[in-house]
């Protein structure tokens, strides 16, 4: 089976090398923001310590410790208590801590060494050997997830969510106070208060953008609108000695659609590309000489997110979804093979992020894509769920086959084109990260996923968003009335957080932080 992900993915690599213009292959529908908040919505579902691809039996070890889906213990950890180095002390004495750390940026050259914006995740100065006189150097990321850290973007969305939670504790000024009991309060309303705004963006903003229409409006309608927290899909081991699971089809399988949506280049703050490979690279990890980040890596949000009230500008746009990669994507620097050079055969390709999805599916024992169709209809039908797939031109086992077919056959060099018994077995049972692409780019033109795809998110979003709610949360209500019933649990007026009302999408979220925390003159602008 690995021979044949090393196949799979040589055509992968192969046919789809997105050039520099990458004009013909964006998404109208979805700004590159988006690619790296989903990264960040995946780090608040799953954290794992082993990885599929790197161990052969890691199924024992690779255990979900996420407890709490899509409630941003990716951002927060356990609190203040739990994981201090991620919080800013409340005054010169450090008796509380309740904001999120923001680091500065790197100082241009003709500025003084501590004249960067407060624009970064903060970060540690650390002794590191050297030429020369040790210096501390503030290189190791001061977060409670270190995977937001795993490239520049997703860095910058961190801080940005930071900054949302910061401006939300400044807001509440009622529940200052400097006994223990206030301070705790106030820590956590405006914790609640931005996890509420974030989940409300997931629902009412990033879903509507990636699923499918008529399964996003089945959910809404079969879960959200009912209040009905069983889902089509509920797998009756979704708990195993105290861990929330998540189900493997969409951590190893579906959501890793996303991959397919980073661009080669990025205007990060000008009109200035530059290559998604030197973000990726840009990480205390990689390069701890470099950091803290500098300009050219501090995002004007303007070209990440569409910002009406700033005049001309037009996003980066993801790509389409499907079955190809950016060229950086197979940086075998960044992304090895986990195995030896001996072990690839002249017809295949066993690098990059591709074939280590591909490879974490194949050990992970996913369902088939048959067996997760044929329990979807099931399902359907014995819950009364409309026919989601009657639209879909991959509905039947002989169209899902062809489909396939057709996508190997496509041209290419020849001598790159699998042999016939090959065809033959990745078309009967192709890799689901794989075919959750093929799908979203045939029947959703690539602009959102397919109906299989949308099914294997939906399922696990809506649970989360169901089964972990906030004080106060109704999905059926407007933002403003849930962040008034969380507020009247605290004896807050609701007037307290009406700004925070307003924010509907990742758009209105920055504009939200950019109108309310304490202004920056110079460069890079904020929007």
């Amino acid at each position: 089976m690995i021979r044949l992900l090393g196949v799979l993915n040589k055509r992968l690599e192969n046919f789809d090398e997105v050039p520099e213009d990458v004009s013909e292959f964006e998404n109208p529908n979805i700004p590159s923001g988006y690619t790296y908040v989903l990264q960040l919505i995946a780090h608040d579902c799953v954290r794992t310590s082993t990885p599929f691809w790197a161990v052969p039996d890691a199924l024992p070890i690779s255990r979900n410790t996420r407890l709490a889906r899509l409630q941003l213990d990716t951002l927060y950890g356990e609190g203040p208590s739990a994981c201090p180095h991620a919080y800013a002390p409340d005054d010169a004495e450090d008796t509380s801590r309740t904001r999120l750390g923001i680091g500065r940026m790197r100082a241009a050259p003709d500025r003084p060494a501590d004249g960067g914006f407060f624009r970064d995740i903060p970060r540690a100065g650390v002794i590191r050997a050297g030429n020369g006189p040790a210096k501390p150097n503030p290189a190791d990321p001061l977060i409670a997830d270190p995977r937001n850290e795993d490239n520049a973007l997703v860095a910058q969305v961190t801080t940005l969510f930071c900054m949302l939670h910061n401006v939300i504790v400044d807001m509440l000024s009622g529940l200052n106070g400097r006994d223990a009991r206030a301070i705790e309060k106030r820590f956590v309303c405006a914790r609640a208060a931005t996890t509420m705004i974030y989940r409300h963006i997931l629902c009412h903003d990033v879903l509507r953008r990636i699923l499918d229409c008529d399964v996003r409006e089945a959910y809404e309608a079969k879960v959200l609108a009912a209040d009905d927290p069983s889902m089509l899909l509920h797998r009756e081991d979704g708990q195993e000695d105290g861990f929330v699971s998540v189900p493997l089809e969409f951590s190893h399988g579906a959501f890793r659609f996303a991959h397919s949506m980073v661009r080669p280049l990025y205007r990060t703050n000008g009109s200035t590309r530059v290559p998604v490979t030197s973000a990726l690279m840009a990480t205390s990890a990689r390069r701890p000489a470099a950091m803290p980040l500098g300009e050219a890596w501090i995002l004007r949000w303007s070209n990440f997110f569409e910002l009406p009230e700033v005049e001309g500008s037009k996003p980066n746009f993801s790509l389409r979804v499907g079955p190809r990669y950016t060229k950086g994507m197979f940086n075998t620097t960044l992304f090895p093979s986990p195995f030896t050079e001996d072990d690839t055969g002249a017809g295949e390709r066993r690098h990059g992020v591709a074939f280590l999805d591909l490879l974490s599916a194949e050990r992970a024992g996913l369902w088939s894509v048959n067996a997760l169709y044929e329990e979807a209809r099931i399902r359907m039908t014995k819950r009364g769920w409309p026919d989601v797939f009657a639209k879909s031109g991959m509905a039947t086992p002989e169209a899902r086959r062809d489909a396939v077919k057709k996508f190997l056959l496509r041209e290419r060099p020849l001598s790159d084109v699998p042999c016939e018994e090959d065809i033959k077995a990745l078309s009967e049972d192709p890799p689901l990260p794989f075919y959750v692409q093929l799908e979203a780019e045939l029947d959703g033109k690539g602009e959102r996923l397919g109906p299989l795809g949308s099914i294997l998110v939906g399922e696990v979003i809506y649970d989360a968003l169901m089964e972990h709610r906030l004080p106060g949360e109704d999905h059926g209500q407007p933002l403003g009335e849930k962040l008034g019933a969380l507020l009247r649990q605290f004896r807050q007026p609701p007037e307290v957080l009406s700004d925070a009302a307003r924010v509907c999408d990742m758009a209105a979220l920055v504009s939200f932080v950019h109108r309310n925390r304490v202004p920056e003159e110079g460069e890079p602008k904020f929007l």
